[in-house]
């Protein structure tokens, strides 16, 4: 299996809080919440367009036709291990 390794890390200045996300994925889409309108939450907060994010690991876009990306498909038989791993803390 393809060792996975931390690829990204966020941080929120105002709470402290860090994410590290390590994965043996071989790509990540972000998404940015651009179309969410506004929305009450926990506690009766309202959230706007833009006030949240999303890392999804995954396969290489097109990676079946791509020779030097792992193809995204699992043939019969096959065994194939993704690792995706989220570590919270939190940063002075």
């Amino acid at each position: 299996m393809k060792e996975s390794r931390v690829v990204v890390s966020a941080y929120a200045k105002e709470s402290g809080i860090r994410m590290d996300l390590a994965t043996n994925a071989g790509a990540l889409q972000l998404y940015t919440a651009n179309h969410i309108a506004p929305h009450e939450g926990k506690d009766k907060v309202v959230y706007q367009s833009r006030a949240a994010f999303c890392l999804e690991p995954h396969s290489v876009p097109d990676a079946i036709h791509m020779e030097q990306f792992e193809t995204p498909y699992v043939n019969p038989g096959e065994i194939k291990e993704r690792v995706i791993s989220y570590h919270f803390s939190i940063q002075a």
